[in-house]
């Protein structure tokens, strides 16, 4: 037709068969990661995450109800949660917390990066005096390991997450008069990164005429001891 570009049959059988085979390669990839995502084994991934927080980090979660969502991303959803320090020195109740994981940790069934959400936490920790843990670079080490422990072996997780909006945190005897000191409407953003041996934070805190931002990126355990 003139006009139109004409494609030689010798070629036309050619595009065919790459467009064929395009669409089946695409579906194949769809159905391999629809295989991974539906025919994992959430309950027992879940007990695996929950007893690698508690032995690596530390931390006993509890919850009221809790749910597998598997689409479109990967996460364990709680209800009414209890979250405490194995160690005793910290509890944190939330309306609700999320466990997300990469689509890729599917694959080995070992989920190596969690990250935790909370939504309206109300946290209470014991920290000791708060001003005794900035007296020198050094002295951030009893700080670092009481709120995310040791991070030094290789069999810990390989990054953690944390994310939390409008929380309430109990600083237990922080002040230093021995009061506590209670910070309301805060938001915190906390990433650990095995490979770079690093904590990044940002936390922040709005809704007062004292409020605060305060973000660094801090080294873990390992590198303050060196």
């Amino acid at each position: 037709m003139p006009g139109f570009l004409r494609i030689p049959p010798r070629y036309s059988i050619w595009v065919r068969r790459m467009a064929l085979g395009s669409a089946a390669l695409v579906a194949l990839v769809v159905v391999a990661f629809a295989s991974v995502i539906f025919t994992r084994d959430y309950s027992a991934i879940e007990q695996a995450v929950l007893a690698r927080y508690e032995q690596e980090v530390g931390l006993v979660l509890r919850a009221g109800q809790r749910r597998h969502v598997v689409w479109p991303k990967p996460r364990f959803v709680y209800e009414d949660v209890l979250i405490r320090r194995a160690a005793g020195d910290g509890e944190i109740r939330a309306q609700q917390a999320t466990i997300q994981f990469d689509l890729l940790d599917l694959i080995d069934g070992r989920i190596d990066g969690p990250a935790l959400s909370l939504v309206k936490p109300d946290i209470r920790v014991d920290l000791g005096r708060i001003d005794t843990h900035f007296r020198s670079p050094r002295s951030l080490t009893g700080l670092l390991d009481q709120v995310i422990g040791l991070f030094g072996n290789t069999s810990h997780f390989n990054r953690l997450r944390l994310a939390m909006d409008d929380a309430r945190i109990t600083l237990l005897k922080a002040g230093a008069r021995g009061e506590d000191l209670v910070l309301e409407n805060v938001r915190g953003r906390m990433r650990y990164l095995a490979g770079r041996g690093r904590l990044d934070f940002d936390v922040s805190q709005s809704g007062s005429a004292d409020g605060f931002s305060l973000a660094a990126s801090l080294p873990t355990k390992p590198l303050l001891s060196e």
